[in-house]
């Protein structure tokens, strides 16, 4: 389920902001974020975006256990609001909605699922762009 729920907040996160008319849709620079699920730390940590990762990285679309699709997008005004679902590798289903609000500089995408089990999931990824430059050593850097 943490596998799922990552996925789905990572997923969302990538269908927003490739829906975005922006040439960037976010700034590069070092970014740091954070995923929940009910309230339980699943990842956190720092990430250096030169402009040229930015359509990678915001290109993510599951892990290597789910794909996430989003065929309902609306990205416009800061929000976002998407609905899809994620995939396993036995071709199991897990419906999910994405929706949140969005700048240059931060995000924060909150996520109902439902998993392959049938059990309601619900969590939160938050990121915020720390600095324009990345200190050397710095992961993606």
């Amino acid at each position: 389920m943490k596998r799922l729920l990552l996925a789905a907040v990572l997923g969302s996160l990538a269908s927003a902001a490739a829906a975005t008319p922006a040439a960037t849709p976010i700034l590069p620079g070092l970014w740091k974020y954070s995923v929940k699920a009910v309230g339980i730390p699943l990842d956190n940590g720092r990430r250096c975006l030169a402009a040229e990762e930015i359509s990678d990285f915001l290109a993510f679309p599951g892990n290597k256990h789910y794909k996430c699709s989003y065929p309902t997008k609306t990205v416009r005004n800061g929000r976002v609001e998407m609905v899809g679902a994620c995939v396993d590798k036995k071709g199991r289903r897990a419906p999910i909605r994405a929706t949140g609000a969005y700048t240059p500089e931060n995000f924060r995408l909150n996520i109902a699922l439902t998993t392959t089990n049938g059990i309601p999931l619900r969590g939160a990824m938050t990121a915020q762009r720390v600095s324009a430059r990345c200190p050397a050593g710095s992961p993606g850097s």
